[in-house]
């Protein structure tokens, strides 16, 4: 059952990817990030934290941004098909 919520929820991300994607082409937008400086970000097997957060910060520390991504999970496990909150890279 929630191996089935999870799919429904990473479908329904992707559906709005897609449309949000066709109404930027359909808006003339030149590919610059003008929205939020964070973005949704569906965990898919066989990442980790640390894969995400150097993922998302190449360079650097990222261990701030690996605690941060860990407080989300409020003591779970990640699974592919959690959602994070991520900065836009």
């Amino acid at each position: 059952m929630l191996r089935r919520r999870r799919l429904a929820v990473l479908m329904g991300v992707t559906v709005l990817t897609i449309t949000g994607i066709g109404v930027a082409s359909a808006s003339g937008s030149s590919g610059r990030s003008t929205g939020p400086s964070t973005h949704v970000r569906v965990v898919m097997p066989g990442e980790s934290l640390w894969s995400i957060a150097r993922e998302v910060k190449p360079s650097g520390d990222v261990r701030p941004l690996v605690a941060k991504l860990r407080g989300q999970l409020s003591g779970a496990i990640l699974q592919p098909g959690d959602e994070l909150v991520v900065p836009n890279p």
